[in-house]
């Protein structure tokens, strides 16, 4: 039990971290953060794809490595898409950021209500701060203006405070 909870700890730390990092520059340079996130998402989906098409000439043989092959191709070109055109990423980056902060809203909320089955203390405000951000990645997704650099600082901020509450929990 002592290792699934320092794993678990470890892991909230990590994303913590990231998220704090990440927010903080969607504060400071919304446009140019997303867009290096695009490119950067760009080329790994390239190289990835580019790999399972070198590795469909080692298996060749195998005939659903076609349908690999198929999807390592589409792969490839969306990667070469989304690095020549990291706008189309900034286009939908606000619905996407909605969907994650939701997802890891709704994942604290589940291991608040764990806390709650298993030790019975400390489950309050971890369910409190998870419920907020399970409310503004509603928000996040429901927002119905087109993405700007205000909308992307507030992600940033809401990023940063996923990392504050997910450092809050950690304490506990």
């Amino acid at each position: 039990m002592e290792d699934i909870i320092k794993t678990i700890r470890r892991n909230k730390m990590m994303t913590g971290v990231l998220l704090l990092c990440f927010g903080v520059a969607l504060i400071l340079w919304p446009t140019s953060a997303l867009a290096t996130l695009a490119k950067v998402a760009g080329l790994f989906l390239m190289v990835y794809a580019v790999g399972g098409i070198v590795n469909f000439g080692v298996s060749i043989k195998d005939p659903s490595a076609v349908v690999t092959l198929v999807i390592d191709i589409i792969g490839a070109v969306l990667g070469l898409y989304l690095f020549l055109n990291p706008t189309w990423f900034i286009a939908v980056a606000n619905k996407l950021f909605g969907i994650i902060i939701l997802i890891h809203g709704a994942h604290s909320l589940y291991e608040a209500l764990t806390v709650v089955r298993k030790l019975d203390t400390g489950w309050k405000s971890i369910a409190i701060f998870s419920g907020v951000i399970v409310l503004l990645g509603v928000f996040v997704i429901a927002n119905p203006f087109a993405i700007s650099d205000m909308i992307i600082r507030v992600i940033g901020i809401i990023l940063i405070l996923n990392a504050v509450f997910s450092f809050y929990h950690l304490s506990q």
